[in-house]
């Protein structure tokens, strides 16, 4: 030991990481703790071999000490991660990945242990992430896209979209719109599914987090802002028209079928196709007014015009209703 802190000190030598590693073998054998515990001021070591091996030699909260001591913010956190349970422990360990230079360190790190920290601290984790594909260079040479952490967030929905509605502003999202955007309809589609099936949801339920800020007092109210916020991701776009398709027909979303097929789909599906689901849809709910608007783009369509007729007369209101007679004069 004395000759390889000798080596370690001799200005000339190059530095060598085996014999740092030996020197702090051979101080855990000799369990000198005096050696040990002054490491952090013994310059000449390399330090994230030093910090490896104590760990590897059963001395973690030496190897803690030095990591933070010496800047070894990967380091430290590579070991911290074991025994982090409280949020005291979450903020000193987040504090040192977000020191971690290189954003694919960063991202590698929590592609690793990023399940466990989203689902005990959901917070740091997404505010790294979110820093991690900020708009730069370091962001666009990532080896894994955005879409490639979703899954760490499988206990944690409400803060995917927060992580999501913060990637629309950034140049990552234009790059990865398609997966991006169909994942983001996905989340808002369950929501609006979750509070349309229980109309037991209280006002301190999470799903209805902020409603009461954007004016709705009612469980109507906030079940219209909760499709409101559906049919906002349906017509900002980027998806594929036919995976939205089958997330809203999964989900008996009808506002955003309809949308759909009225501005997504005709260039994807058989427009004649498009405009008969569109007049069954509408003949359904007696709009007539809409069904006639539809045919009328396919004038020569004789099964068309035939399917909406058939649904109008279905449409009749009770006698009194002379409404009923204003929209058979604009079928005829």
């Amino acid at each position: 030991a004395d000759y390889l802190e000798v080596w370690h000190k001799v200005a000339s030598s190059p530095r060598r990481p085996e014999l740092t590693a030996l020197l702090v073998n051979c101080y855990a054998k000799l369990k000198d703790v005096a050696k040990l515990d002054g490491l952090h001021a013994f310059a000449e070591i390399d330090a994230a071999v030093a910090v490896q091996t104590l760990s590897e030699a059963g001395y973690g909260d030496h190897a803690l000490q030095l990591a933070a001591a010496r800047e070894e913010h990967l380091a430290y956190a590579r070991l911290a991660v074991r025994s982090c349970r409280a949020e005291a422990d979450a903020d000193v360990l987040f504090q040192h990945l977000k020191q971690v230079q290189s954003k694919r360190d960063q991202a590698d790190f929590l592609f690793k242990h990023g399940k466990r920290l989203v689902a005990d601290f959901p917070e740091h984790a997404t505010e790294l992430l979110m820093r991690i594909f900020s708009d730069d260079d370091d962001a666009a040479a990532l080896d894994e896209p955005p879409q490639a952490f979703v899954h760490l967030f499988v206990d944690r929905p409400k803060h995917l979209r927060v992580f999501l509605e913060y990637l629309k502003v950034t140049e990552v999202w234009s790059r990865n719109a398609a997966e991006l955007s169909a994942t983001l309809l996905e989340l808002v589609l369950d929501e609006w599914r979750a509070c349309a099936e229980d109309a037991t949801l209280t006002d301190d339920d999470p799903l209805f987090s902020g409603a009461a800020s954007r004016g709705a007092t009612t469980y109507r109210d906030r079940l219209r802002l909760k499709a409101d916020d559906c049919m906002r991701v349906l017509e900002d776009g980027g998806y594929d028209p036919r995976t939205a398709l089958v997330l809203v027909e999964s989900r008996n979303f009808q506002r955003g079928r309809l949308y759909l097929f009225e501005n997504a789909l005709r260039d994807v599906l058989p427009p004649a196709l498009v405009d008969a689901v569109l007049v069954d849809a509408y003949g359904k709910v007696g709009k007539v007014d809409q069904m006639l608007r539809v045919a009328r783009r396919s004038p020569d369509s004789t099964l068309l015009w035939q399917d909406l007729v058939t649904l109008a007369v279905r449409a009749v209101p009770p006698p009194g209703d002379d409404a009923f007679f204003d929209r058979c004069d604009d079928l005829q």
